[in-house]
This record gives C-alpha cells, structure tokens and sequence, in this order.
C-alpha cells in the first residue's frame, strides 16, 4: 500500500472505471530499451518511448498484419495456402529456403507443397510463431479462446487484415518518419499478381514461376495460366516502369 501512494504522489497512477475496465489498460509503461528508427530525413529516434496495454494490442495486431502482407507478397501464395501456414514451416528445398503448406484451391487432396522464400520472410514467421498461441497453425487470432469458447478455428480475415495495415502505418507515419501508403482497393490475389509480372520480365522464367505459382501440370512444363499471369497488364506497365528506375 505504501508503494501504492508513493506512486500516486509521483504521478504515476491513473483513474481507473470499474464500471469499464478500461483505465489500467491505458497506463503508459517506459520502454528504455526500444530499437531506435532512422528516418528517411537521416535522423533517428526510438521506436517508443513508452507504450500502454491498448497500444499493445494495436502494435501485435499489426505485427500479425505485417507479416501476412509481407509473406503472401513475396512468396506468390494464395490467401488459403499462407492461412495454413503452421509452425516449423520453414524448410530446406533442393538448397533454398522454402514454406511447407498446403494446396487447397480445386484440390480436394490438399497436397503440402513448397513455396520457395527469402531469408527475410523466412524470419518474419519465426516472428510470428512466438506471437501466436495456437498449437499448429501461424495465423489466428491474437488472443486464445476463453469461457465456453474452448476451440476456434485457426485463420483470418484477409481483406480486413490488409485494411487494417494500410490504416495503422497512415495513422502512425509520423512516428517514425514514414512516407504514407496511397489510397487503393488492396487484396492477398494482387500481391500474387504483381510479384508474377515482376519475375515473368526475367529471362526464362516461365517454369520456374510456373511451380511457385504451382500451375505446372507437370514439373518440368508451366501451363496457359502462367502466361496469363506473368503478362504484364497495359495499364500497369508505366507504373511498373516508373517504379523500377
């Protein structure tokens, strides 16, 4: 009790509604060991200086966000095959780092492939699997079940995940000195889409576009479906141009 009142004399208590539950949740905590952020003006400030429950749970929903956008964009997944994602995913596949999961679009037999990553992604879900509680599965929700809730499905919302980032960053650019994202309708299918178009303008890279992408009939030959994807749309192509110089 006697810590109690010195910590209300310094300042560091905070009203709290029993009524709502609320007001512990919003007490600021130091964070003296944050990572410091160089900003695109070349200067540099720490991440945070301090951070309540609430701001908590906004930070590791968009930790979840980041790493959803950040694996589908690059590994050319579709929204289903990185959902079911699950942990110690990340193997060795003929010499490369790859995901194991599993096909289930127009595939009843649900066959575990391999998706081949980069170092960093490979990171961004040795990330994740220290966030999620769920004993098989990487991308659930971010707190388990409780009461009569004994089980959940594992998965989530896409669409709302990928609005949810956009948002975050553009509400909290200005901490770390961030450029905004633009405004634009962004889906899990586009990232798969404009990843294709890039590796498609490299020399043959029709087969091997055509097992990640995994439309190849057979392993050595890519189908129509490849090509379709790695066309580069008109409209698209000043964008990309501008983009790539």
């Amino acid at each position: 009790m006697r810590l109690l009142r010195q910590a209300v004399a310094a300042g560091r208590g905070l009203p709290v509604d029993l009524g709502v539950g609320v007001g512990w949740r919003a007490y600021p905590l130091q964070c003296p060991d944050a990572a410091h952020i160089h900003r695109e003006d070349g200067t540099s400030a720490p991440w945070r200086a301090q951070i309540s429950a609430i701001e908590l749970t906004f930070e590791l929903h968009m930790l979840r966000a980041a790493v959803y956008v950040f694996v589908a964009a690059l590994s050319l997944m579709r929204d289903s095959e990185v959902q079911e994602i699950q942990r110690d995913a990340v193997r060795t596949y003929f010499g490369s780092p790859a995901i194991v999961s599993r096909k289930t679009k127009m595939d009843p037999a649900r066959p575990e492939l391999h998706w081949w990553i980069i170092e960093p992604v490979a990171e961004a879900l040795a990330v994740l699997e220290e966030l999620s509680w769920h004993s098989t599965h990487l991308f659930v929700a971010l707190a388990p079940p409780t009461g009569k809730q004994a089980h959940t499905e594992p998965g989530i919302q896409s669409e709302a995940e990928i609005d949810f980032f956009i948002n975050g960053v553009n509400t909290t650019a200005h901490q770390p000195g961030l450029a905004k994202i633009p405004p634009a309708h962004v889906r899990s299918h586009m990232f798969r889409k404009t990843m294709s178009q890039l590796a498609g303008r490299e020399p043959d890279s029709e087969i091997a576009l055509g097992l990640q992408l995994k439309h190849a009939a057979r392993r050595a030959f890519a189908n129509r479906t490849t090509q379709a994807y790695a066309q580069m749309d008109a409209s698209w192509a000043k964008e990309f141009d501008t983009e790539l110089q």
